[in-house]
């Protein structure tokens, strides 16, 4: 279904607009994400501050969950490293602090650990905020950093696997993966991460 036809069957009073509970339902629906999560996401979306999202705050929520699920947020975050940042700088202040980006880390599944360890690393003037360039960086260190975390964790359930001591799964890489691991014997399954 096109981005546009699946915002005006959610848009149920037709105003051109999606409210909170309008989203959370559909967050709800689609993700594992907490309430408290997603209210944080729609504020974040709603920037223009409207109470609601217009169909291009929408576009913006479902390319991130689009990209999320196909394993891309690394590729996503660089790419559109300026709207995310504007994104994640919710005062305006042209620089986002690590508390901003911990608060919204989420989104890219940014762990708290590697959030800290790549702030450190970016943050050499000690300011304790990063600038854009700085901010481009961090993302890319960040998101490294992340996958190493996640290493162990990705061979230790292909091990259960290969030993057959589970029988189904979901993938721990974050709170949007709708793929199930399932048995390498499986045809139907394709190789773990």
């Amino acid at each position: 279904m096109p981005l546009h036809r699946l915002f005006h069957a959610l848009d149920i009073l037709q105003q051109g607009a999606l409210n909170d509970l309008q989203f959370l339902a559909l967050l709800r629906t689609m993700t594992n994400l907490s309430e408290k999560q997603c209210y944080r996401l729609f504020d974040m979306l709603d920037i223009d501050k409207s109470g609601t999202l217009e169909f291009d705050e929408f576009y913006v929520l479902m390319c991130i969950l689009i990209a999320i699920k196909d394993g891309r947020e690394k590729e996503f975050l660089f790419k559109h490293s300026q709207t995310c940042f504007n994104l994640i700088d919710v005062d305006g202040s042209g620089s986002i602090t690590l508390a901003e980006f911990q608060k919204f880390g989420f989104i890219f599944n940014i762990s708290t650990k590697a959030c800290q360890e790549g702030f450190k690393a970016f943050d050499v003037d000690d300011s304790k905020e990063l600038d854009y360039e700085e901010f481009r960086m961090f993302c890319l260190v960040c998101l490294d950093k992340q996958q190493e975390l996640e290493q162990p964790k990705v061979h230790k359930l292909r091990r259960k696997f290969q030993t057959g001591t589970t029988t189904t799964t979901t993938r721990g890489c974050h709170s949007f993966c709708l793929a199930c691991l399932r048995r390498p014997s499986d045809p139907a399954s394709s190789e773990l991460p």
